[in-house]
């Protein structure tokens, strides 16, 4: 992604983005602008959005998934989600306090279905 691609990324995002922001976030996205820009291969800042996969069960096919043909690789066969693979409120709670007032979005799914998880509302 180069700078004009980022900048047009994120005034599309402005309105969740720029609402949210301190002064812990604006330095946490400054420093990581700077190390994207650097092509550092580590970096001192937070990512700028973080994706919390709360519950790996998801009981949708979609073809596109990593789940979907679990007979392509190895690893896929030996997966198993069982319900108690669910991320517990306290796990969720640790991770929310380490990223708090530096992380400007969270995401509650990244290859499994959130609402899944008996425990969302809380």
């Amino acid at each position: 992604m180069n700078a004009r691609q980022l900048i047009k990324t994120t005034w599309r995002r402005r309105s969740w983005l720029f609402t949210r922001l301190g002064p812990r976030k604006i330095l946490n996205l400054m420093a990581a602008t700077r190390d994207f820009v650097l092509k550092r291969e580590t970096t001192s800042a937070l990512p700028a959005v973080v994706k919390i996969d709360i519950s790996p069960i998801c009981n949708l096919s979609c073809t596109m998934c990593i789940h979907a043909d679990p007979n392509g690789s190895e690893f896929l066969e030996r997966q198993e989600f069982a319900r108690d693979h669910r991320m517990t409120i306290e796990q969720y709670t640790r991770i929310i306090e380490q990223i708090r007032h530096r992380t400007a979005s969270v995401s509650l799914y990244t290859w499994g279905d959130p609402l899944t998880h008996p425990e969302l509302p809380e």
